[in-house]
């Protein structure tokens, strides 16, 4: 499957370079993505939808509600790759009722799987 990479212009099917906020909080880049991950969670495994994505972690919906510093363990495929990783839960806040976002930061990322995520992601870079 052949995957486009575009500037987002008022779409969320498309991705672009999310600007810092604050650049000393964050030491990678993150950028705007749709991407389907799966996670174990107590012993369950789940899809949620990953809405950005770096070097150091990503932010994801879901409907579970994660305590601060809780641990999960996350596939995701990139390009014609996947990797595994592992994370933990920065923040957890509820969005429009039952939605939930929560900020991961990865935790152990391999030499592989840190290769793979920062070959995909240098696709992104303008």
């Amino acid at each position: 499957m052949n995957e486009k990479r575009r500037i987002l212009r008022g779409s969320s099917e498309h991705v672009k370079s999310l600007p810092s906020r604050n650049p000393d909080r964050r030491a990678y880049q993150r950028y705007q993505i749709n991407k389907i991950v799966s996670f174990a969670h107590r012993q369950k495994r789940f899809l949620t939808l990953a809405v950005d994505l770096g070097m150091g972690g990503m932010k994801i919906k879901t409907h579970e509600k994660f305590r601060r510093n809780e641990r999960l363990d996350f596939k995701m495929v990139l390009g014609k790759d996947s990797i595994s990783l592992g994370g933990r839960v920065v923040y957890n806040k509820t969005r429009s009722g039952w939605q939930r976002v929560s900020g991961i930061q990865f935790l152990g990322l391999s030499s592989r799987d840190s290769d793979i995520l920062s070959a995909y992601l240098s696709d992104w870079e303008e």
